[in-house]
């Protein structure tokens, strides 16, 4: 049983949304940005906000981000991120991709990576905790 747990806790960590409409994709929940490490929005959600959706922030009209929606919804440089993703014409569906991959594809050597980055992080987590109640 740990070991399904620990697979689908590496697969979680693994993927993120690859953006086409932005239908199926929370802004503030979601895995979907291409930054090291989180794949998250870390920008302050603004009370202003009108969606949980990314879709939202596309012109669907225009088949592009909405720049001006999106630089008053997220922190500059995060804004900046967003808006270097490209938005296909077509508007496909939203997909999950394996982030450790220049492909988006699963393979066993790099879901051992985030395996062995799931461990140190868990270790010295650990070996902080333990540190702090001695």
């Amino acid at each position: 049983m740990e070991a399904k747990v620990a697979a689908r806790e590496i697969v979680a960590r693994g993927s993120k949304w690859s953006i086409g409409n932005g239908e199926q994709v929370r802004i503030w929940a979601d895995r979907w940005l291409p930054t090291p490490r989180a794949f998250k929005a870390v920008s302050p959600r603004p009370p202003h906000a009108d969606s949980e959706l990314v879709a939202s922030l596309i012109d669907m009209d225009r088949r592009r981000w909405d720049v001006t929606k999106v630089r008053n919804t997220f922190l500059p440089q995060e804004a900046q991120v967003i808006l270097g993703i490209p938005i296909s014409p077509r508007l496909p569906q939203d997909s999950l991709i394996w982030a450790w991959t220049p492909s988006g594809r699963f393979t066993v050597n790099s879901s051992y990576k985030v395996a062995q980055m799931l461990l140190r992080k868990s270790n010295h987590k650990l070996e902080w905790g333990s540190a702090q109640t001695t």
